[in-house]
């Protein structure tokens, strides 16, 4: 239940700095990434896995485990985000995809 448009995933490795990426959602997007150790970032899911999880009954089973979508952000950040379109994302996220603060 997040709102459509840019969003900013950031995550944590065992105290090292904040890295992330910007992604724009679509409305009802279902998104997800698996983490991959070896090279410590978020990788894409081949299609039928993807394709499985966003199946309603598998949905249903993962709503446990998300944190709520702070409803009472919900039309500011509706507001804000509005001026980035998808296009500008593209050309403004880095090559690599994602933000990096480790030096």
């Amino acid at each position: 239940m997040i709102p459509p448009g840019v969003h900013y995933i950031s995550y944590r490795i065992n105290g090292a700095p904040t890295s992330g990426f910007f992604h724009f959602f679509s409305q009802k997007e279902v998104f997800c990434r698996k983490w991959n150790s070896s090279a410590a970032v978020f990788k894409e899911l081949d299609q039928l896995t993807s394709t499985n999880i966003a199946l309603p009954q598998n949905l249903k089973s993962m709503d446990s485990e998300l944190a709520p979508y702070p409803i009472e952000d919900y039309k500011k950040w509706c507001g804000l985000s509005n001026f980035i379109s998808r296009d500008a994302l593209m050309r403004l996220n880095p090559f690599c995809g994602f933000v990096d603060f480790r030096l």
